[in-house]
């Protein structure tokens, strides 16, 4: 087939395996970089609904669709907060190695062992909770029973076995399941969301990270600077979703190796960190920062000038004698 607006000749079937080689190439490193990994929470909340309660306002009894039936605590909710606890651990542990899809999370292939162990010594520590209720069960409703005496005959009427009670609680890890579009076609899009979401993830982190770490210190100890390693590891795992996030690492790389390992961090090395971080708190700049990538198929087109020139070049003129220019593409500092 010929191009009428180019001299050159096009073979329309070369085009078409050279793109379903490029969703193929995408599929197969999403599903070899990405699995899904969850867990299954359950448990009672020692509470009992009362049927026969009704409600009165100035001797009046109130009906209607309004009116919530009343509910009783027959068991002391204080013992009950490590499911909720544990819970949000395992929550957390997943989130702080992958990135959000959808209400499911995608964690890098080479995270999975360490995440299931630690996902593994959070259920036994559930299994260790739910041992001590069963063995302390009886003691547990007799003490809250004495703190509510008022309600006392009411927690013995509502109050579930021993038993049954326990059987309820459970704590599972689900099966990880490999990532990948059912559709090869739809390989591109799932890697754009993921993209946004990891963008959406290092804002967020950042955002921690420099409020709540790093802002307003002129020393930091290795604890707060490791949190910012941790981040520039995450981004490094996930970074084929999309190569922009691996000149993502080189930036950071590029702040963090003069940064120092051991002891106390301050001076240059900490505002460097720190103007890094502010960097990464607005998507906008941190897209600024990255290089773009870009399919450039005529050579006199490539602009040799990287981003890390164009920021420095454009912020010599603006910049105090004293203060200290960025050798990346986070700006000055």
């Amino acid at each position: 087939m010929k191009d009428l607006h180019d001299n050159q000749t096009i073979d329309i079937e070369d085009v078409v395996q050279s793109q379903t080689e490029q969703v193929g190439d995408k599929a197969n490193s999403l599903e070899d970089g990405l699995v899904i990994v969850d867990f299954i929470s359950r448990g009672r909340d020692g509470e009992r609904t009362l049927q026969e309660v009704k409600m009165l306002v100035d001797d009046i009894e109130v009906t209607g669709s309004v009116v919530r039936k009343g509910r009783i605590e027959w068991f002391p909710k204080d013992a009950l907060k490590f499911k909720g606890t544990l819970e949000r651990r395992a929550q957390r542990l997943i989130g702080s190695s992958g990135i959000p899809y959808g209400r499911l999370t995608a964690i890098p292939v080479c995270d999975l062992d360490k995440l299931l162990d630690g996902l593994s010594k959070i259920k036994a520590e559930f299994a260790e909770k739910v041992n001590d209720l069963d063995l302390n069960f009886d003691t547990l409703i007799e003490d809250h029973k004495k703190a509510n005496p008022e309600n006392a005959s009411l927690i013995d009427k509502l109050k579930s076995s021993k038993d049954e009670f326990i059987s309820r609680f459970s704590f599972e890890v689900c099966p990880p399941m490999a990532f990948k579009p059912y559709l090869a076609d739809d390989s591109e899009k799932t890697s754009e969301s993921l993209s946004d979401s990891l963008y959406d993830e290092i804002v967020k982190d950042a955002e921690y990270i420099h409020n709540k770490l790093l802002s307003g210190h002129t020393e930091k100890g290795q604890k707060a600077i490791n949190v910012v390693r941790r981040l520039r590891d995450k981004v490094n795992k996930l970074s084929f979703i999309d190569e922009r996030f691996a000149d993502l690492v080189d930036e950071m790389d590029d702040i963090l190796k003069d940064v120092p390992k051991s002891g106390n961090v301050g001076g240059l090395p900490l505002k460097a960190c720190v103007g890094m971080v502010s960097a990464m708190t607005s998507r906008e700049r941190l897209e600024s920062c990255i290089s773009p990538s870009l399919d450039i198929e005529d050579p006199d087109e490539l602009n040799t000038t990287s981003v890390t020139d164009e920021v420095t070049s454009s912020s010599v003129t603006d910049t105090p004698a004293n203060q200290p220019i960025s050798k990346t593409g986070f700006g000055e500092w």
